[in-house]
């Protein structure tokens, strides 16, 4: 446990400047670089890099995180980037396809509204997204009578999750 002490962390800091030199392949084998902003700190961003091999083992861990909250067949609203192939949404889509459920990419540039109606029209079961968008459309979904079709399970990922915003989707 000594010797563990004495290996240095890497920081937010040398990704910033070093990224490349993190790489154990060559970067002819990345297939998928991501620059990440922010994640709760400031300064330049960050960027991540991904072989193919990353990305199936991403979705593979995706398919078993899935499995918790969807069943074959179920239809599954996805509220994340997904258009581009590597995105976050695009490998949950994959997994959710390889459980042998129904992925729907939500476009949350419709709104909240049309969200909402989606959910209804399309009797989506399981809903995967960022809390605040979530919140809101259980909010509008409440607000507007749509809740009787509100989803049976949600999985809020990317960000902190208030008990209050639990509660209120739990009440939808």
């Amino acid at each position: 446990m000594d010797d563990l002490r004495r290996l240095p962390f890497t920081s937010a800091e040398d990704l910033r400047h070093d990224g490349l030199r993190f790489l154990c392949v060559p970067q002819s084998n990345i297939s998928r670089v991501v620059t990440l902003d922010s994640s709760g700190t400031s300064g330049p961003p960050k960027r991540t890099f991904f072989t193919v091999e990353d990305q199936q083992s991403i979705v593979t861990y995706f398919l078993h995180g899935l499995q918790l909250l969807a069943s074959a067949g179920d239809r599954v609203l996805i509220l994340l980037p997904g258009t581009r192939l590597g995105s976050a949404g695009d490998l949950l889509a994959s997994a959710a396809r390889r459980l042998g459920t129904v992925p729907f990419l939500g476009d949350l540039a419709a709104g909240v509204e049309a969200m909402a109606r989606t959910i209804n029209r399309d009797e989506i079961y399981n809903v995967i997204g960022i809390p605040a968008h979530v919140l809101a459309i259980a909010r509008y979904a409440a607000a507007t009578g749509l809740a009787a079709g509100f989803p049976k399970s949600v999985r809020l990922c990317s960000d902190c999750i208030a008990d209050s915003a639990v509660q209120t989707m739990r009440r939808v």
